[in-house]
C-alpha cells in the first residue's frame, strides 16, 4: 500500500458552468446535451490553443488549468466571442449554453486526473459571481495581467467569498471595444525552474529570463504571505479536542445544506449525508464519525473548529444540495481543520438513482487525498459503495424519506416511515435496502411497545429481514436489523454472528460495535463488551441512550461499578423514563455499598415500574449469562428492592405461588 499526499502546485484556474442548463434540458434534453458538448468541445479547443489543460468536464461544468494568467482570461474571452457568435448564428427558438467563467489563482494538487484546492473553490466562486457569456477574475490574479493586453477592467469590489477569510477583490474582463483578443504564443521548447516553466525564447535572453524570473518568485513570495485560500475558520486545536485523534485520517460528514426553499426537501440532505458518511465506513483507511453525531451540525450554524474539537476529527466533509425535478445538484467540500485549509472539492448534477454511483467515486477521491493512493486492488466489500441500491427514482425517494420518520423515536412517525417504505417495494419489490429499514420499523413496535401484538410483530420483521439478506447477504443494515431481532428474542449467539456480518463489510459502523458489545456482554465476556462498546461511543460521541445503557451494564458486570454509575446516569439523562437504566444503576450503587442512594433509586425503579419484582424482572432478562444473573440478584437485594411480591406486601399475592 502507497501512502503520501499527491504533490502541490501553484496554477491558474479556469471553471466554467453553464447558465440556465436546466431551463434548456426541459426545453429539449437531448438538443440542450448535444449543444452543451459542443460548447465545451469549443472551449477546451481555446483552453489547448492558449497552454492550458481541460481537466474534467462534468455535466454542464468544465475545470481547466493554465501556467500564466494571461492565457486563461484570453482562451476565455476568445471562447465566450466564439459562443456568442455560435448562439447569433444558431436557428430561432433552439437552445444555446450561454457560458460563465470564473478564473482564479492558488494552490492545488493533481492526482488521478482529477484538481482539487483552495484555488479550484475559488474559481468556482468567481465563476458564480459571473454573469452570462462574462468572464469575472480574481483581483490577485488580475495582478498578474500584462498591462499590454487591450483589456477592460470592471471592478466589482470585495465580495465576501464563502470558504475564504478576508474578502477577495473581483473584476469582470472584456476585451477593449475595437481589438482583437491576442493570439497565443509561439510554443517554444520549455526549461524548469522549480514548479515553473519558461519558454526558450526567455532563455535566449538571460537578462530578461533574470527579470522574469525574480518577479515570478516576488508573486509567488507575496501570495504565500497573503495566502488568500486560506479559509473562514480559526484551526482545530488537537490539545482541546475531547477525544483524542485516531490513528488515521479521521472525518466527520455533515448534513447537506438544502438550497432551495422548500425545508420538505431537508431529508434530502440528511439522509443523503449519511448514506454517504456509511460508504467511507467500508474503508478501513479511515476513521467516519457516525450520522447520529455528525447531523447534529452543519457549515452554516457551527464553526469547524468546535465540530474537529468536539468530534475528535481532522477533518469535515461538507457541502449542498438542491433539487430540481429529476436531478439533483450536489457539492462537496473536504477541508483539514487542523491546518485550516481546503483539500478537494467537487460539484455534480445527477438523477437521484445515479447518485449512489458517484457516492463511489467521492469515497475513492476522499480516500487518495487523505490517505494516498491505494495499491492493492480493493476487496469485494470496499467496491460496495459503487453499488446502486435501486434504479427506481421514486422508490429511493420514498426510501430516503422514510429514514427519515425512522429514528423519530415515535410511533407515529415510526409508522409514516414504514409506509414510505412500503411505497419503495411496491416500486421495486428487490430493494433490499427498504426490506431492511421496513424490518426496523417493525422491531422499533416491539421495543418501544407501541404494539399490542407484539410476538406477530417481531414475526413479521423477521421475515422481512430474511428478505433483505436473501437479496443482498452483505448488506450492513440487513445484517444490523437481523442482529436486533435476534437480540431482542434472546438469541445472543445469532446476535453476535449478525453484528459481525455487519463488520465485516462496514469495519466502521458504530452501530454494529454496539450490538457486538451488547451481546458479547450478555454472553458472559463483559470485559470485551466494554471495550467494543466503547468503540461505538468514540465512533458515535454523542451517542443514544442504548449506547451509554449497555456499557453501563458492561462495567457492572465486569466489576467497575463506579464507571458503571456515570454512563447509566447518562442513559438516565438522555431517557429519564428508561426503566432499565435505574435498575441497574440501583445495582451499580448498592454494590459499591453506597445503600442511601442505592435506596433513593430504588424508589425512582419502584416509581417508574410499581409491580417491579426481582425475580420478574429476571425472568425478562433470561438471556443474560447466568453468574451475571446472579450478582445482579445480590446488588439488587441488597439495594432493598423486594424480590418477590411477599417481600413488600404480603396482601398481594405471589408471583410465583399465586397465594396470600
Amino acid at each position: 500500500m502507497a501512502f503520501g499526499r499527491p504533490a502541490s502546485k501553484f496554477a491558474f484556474i479556469l471553471h466554467a458552468d453553464v447558465a440556465g442548463s436546466t431551463a434548456m434540458v426541459h426545453q429539449d434534453e437531448h438538443l440542450a446535451h448535444e449543444r452543451i458538448q459542443s460548447a465545451f468541445n469549443l472551449l477546451s479547443r481555446a483552453i489547448s490553443s492558449y497552454g492550458g489543460v481541460t481537466l474534467e468536464i462534468r455535466g454542464d461544468a468544465l475545470l481547466a488549468e493554465f501556467e500564466k494568467a494571461s492565457d486563461a482570461i484570453c482562451a476565455a474571452l476568445v471562447f465566450q466571442q466564439n459562443n456568442v457568435s455560435e448562439r447569433e448564428t444558431s436557428e430561432n427558438n433552439t437552445p444555446w449554453p450561454r457560458i460563465r467563467i470564473g478564473i482564479a489563482m492558488g494552490e492545488v494538487i493533481v492526482a488521478d486526473r482529477t484538481v482539487t484546492g483552495a484555488g479550484v473553490v475559488l474559481a468556482q466562486r468567481f465563476e458564480q459571481l459571473a454573469e452570462p457569456d462574462c468572464v469575472v477574475m480574481q483581483g490577485a490574479a488580475r495582478e498578474s495581467l500584462p498591462e499590454r493586453l487591450p483589456l477592460e477592467y470592471s471592478y466589482l469590489g470585495e465580495k465576501e467569498v464563502k470558504g475564504f477569510e478576508r474578502p477577495i477583490s473581483a473584476y469582470q474582463i472584456s476585451i477593449q471595444a475595437g481589438e482583437n483578443v491576442p493570439k497565443p504564443d509561439s510554443p517554444g521548447r520549455f526549461f524548469r525552474f522549480g514548479r515553473w516553466r519558461f519558454t526558450s525564447s526567455l532563455r535566449s535572453r538571460p537578462g530578461v529570463a533574470g527579470v522574469a524570473i525574480a518577479a515570478v518568485i516576488a508573486v509567488v513570495l507575496a501570495i504565500i504571505w497573503w495566502q488568500p485560500w486560506h479559509s473562514t475558520f480559526t484551526p482545530a486545536s488537537v490539545s482541546q479536542m475531547s477525544h483524542p485523534l485516531p490513528d488515521r485520517p479521521s472525518l466527520a460528514v455533515l448534513p447537506l445544506k438544502n438550497l432551495g426553499n422548500d425545508a420538505d426537501q431537508d431529508y434530502l440532505g440528511e439522509e443523503l449525508a449519511a448514506n454517504l458518511a456509511r460508504d467511507l465506513t467500508r474503508s478501513s483507511n479511515l476513521f467516519v464519525i457516525d450520522p447520529d453525531s455528525s447531523s447534529r451540525y452543519t457549515a452554516s450554524s457551527v464553526k469547524h473548529r468546535r465540530i474537529a474539537e468536539e468530534l475528535g476529527v481532522g477533518n469535515v466533509l461538507e457541502g449542498t444540495v438542491s433539487r430540481d425535478y429529476e436531478f439533483l445538484e450536489i457539492t462537496l467540500q473536504l477541508t483539514d481543520v487542523i491546518e485550516g485549509k481546503s483539500l478537494w472539492s467537487t460539484r455534480f448534477k445527477e438523477p437521484l438513482n445515479d447518485v449512489f454511483a458517484q457516492f463511489g467515486e467521492i469515497v475513492d477521491q476522499v480516500v487518495i487525498t487523505l490517505v494516498g493512493p491505494v495499491s492493492e486492488g480493493k476487496s469485494e466489500n470496499e467496491t460496495r459503495q459503487h453499488r446502486t441500491p435501486t434504479t427506481d427514482a421514486s422508490a429511493l425517494d420514498n426510501y430516503l424519506r422514510g429514514l427519515s420518520y425512522l429514528n423519530a423515536n415515535n410511533a407515529a412517525d415510526n409508522a409514516r416511515g414504514r409506509e414510505l417504505f412500503l411505497r419503495a417495494l411496491d416500486r421495486d419489490p428487490d430493494f433490499a435496502d427498504a426490506h431492511a429499514a421496513l424490518a426496523l420499523s417493525y422491531l422499533n413496535d416491539v421495543r418501544y411497545r407501541w404494539t399490542d401484538t407484539p410476538e406477530p410483530t417481531l414475526a413479521q420483521a423477521r421475515q422481512t429481514v430474511d428478505k433483505a439478506l436473501a437479496l443482498d447477504p452483505l448488506l450492513a443494515q440487513g445484517n444490523l436489523a437481523a442482529g436486533y431481532i435476534a437480540l431482542q428474542q434472546m438469541k445472543i449467539a445469532e446476535a453476535i454472528t449478525s453484528a459481525r456480518k455487519a463488520l465485516s463489510t462496514n469495519p466502521g459502523l458504530a452501530d454494529a460495535y454496539a450490538l457486538l458489545g451488547t451481546a458479547t456482554t450478555l454472553s458472559g465476556n463483559a470485559k470485551e463488551g466494554v471495550e467494543l462498546l466503547e468503540k461505538a461511543i468514540r465512533i458515535n460521541p454523542f451517542a443514544p441512550y442504548s449506547y451509554e445503557m449497555n456499557l453501563g451494564r458492561a462495567l457492572f458486570f465486569d466489576g467497575s461499578v463506579i464507571d458503571a454509575q456515570a454512563h447509566l446516569r447518562r442513559a438516565i439523562e438522555l431517557n429519564p423514563g428508561l426503566a432499565d437504566a435505574h435498575i441497574y444503576l440501583t445495582a451499580a450503587l448498592g454494590a459499591a455499598d453506597d445503600h442511601d442512594a442505592a435506596i433513593v433509586e430504588g424508589k425512582q425503579v419502584i416509581s417508574i415500574e410499581p409491580d417491579f419484582r426481582i425475580s420478574n424482572w429476571l425472568t425478562r432478562e433470561q438471556g443474560i449469562e447466568s453468574s451475571y444473573r446472579d450478582k445482579l440478584r445480590v446488588a439488587l437485594k441488597k439495594a432493598g428492592l423486594p424480590d418477590t411480591r411477599k417481600e413488600s406486601n404480603p396482601q398481594v399475592p405471589d408471583t410465583e405461588t399465586g397465594r396470600k
